[in-house]
């Protein structure tokens, strides 16, 4: 029996935060000095694997929150003033974050608003691009009636890519460090390929049956 599309989408989606979430040992890592905030758990992951213990990340939504109806603590809005970089998923999913901070911290969305912003690296048929407020990039072109998928880690390929983004944008903002985010994020690729081999195995074993 084939697996409808969405049935296909859900179970990747449970294998990678399910891998993701066993990597997590808490809300924060790193460094007292060039701290980090990131909107949800999924890009947290990265970010700090990216890191290593070179910054402080945190991440604002807690896992299983609604990013757009969520509302911080006022003690999280106070911690937001002291990070030195946001970076989030897109403008209309979690902008509202970046609207807490000072307008002085560089704020940094992995998916275009489709609208003046700098692409860095195009994604699957442009659907996924990383995109950053006041500071010119590449750009690239796209058009503007093109759907933007929110969920870009339910894809291993999305994944790898946003990993590589990410990476270019923390070298770029702390060049001290950039030799250090360059070999994590190759290490954190690696294990991804691996994940990807493992979950085609799985198919593999799995052609034929459909999934409950």
């Amino acid at each position: 029996m084939k697996k409808s599309i969405f049935e296909q989408s859900v179970f990747f989606g449970v294998l990678i935060v399910s891998v993701l979430l066993s990597r997590c040992d808490g809300r924060k890592t790193g460094s007292k000095n060039n701290q980090i905030a990131v909107s949800l758990y999924p890009v947290y992951d990265i970010v700090r694997n990216v890191t290593g213990d070179n910054n402080t990340v945190s991440w604002i939504v807690p896992v299983g929150a609604n990013p757009h109806h969520y509302e911080p603590a006022p003690s999280t809005v106070r911690n937001l003033h002291t990070v030195s970089l946001f970076i989030g998923i897109h403008p209309e999913i979690d902008g509202w974050i970046a609207e807490s901070l000072k307008p002085s911290v560089p704020k940094f969305f992995l998916i275009p608003h489709e609208e003046n912003h700098a692409h860095i690296q195009p994604m699957d048929a442009g659907s996924m691009k990383g995109t950053q407020t006041g500071r010119p990039e590449h750009d690239h072109s796209h058009t503007a009636e093109q759907p933007v998928n929110p969920h870009i880690w339910l894809s291993i390929k999305k994944a790898k890519h946003m990993v590589e983004i990410i990476e270019k944008e923390l070298s770029d903002h702390y060049p001290e460090n950039g030799p250090h985010y360059l070999e994590n994020a190759s290490e954190y690729i690696e294990e991804l390929n691996k994940l990807d081999k493992d979950i085609e195995q799985l198919m593999a074993s799995l052609k034929g049956h459909s999934i409950i």
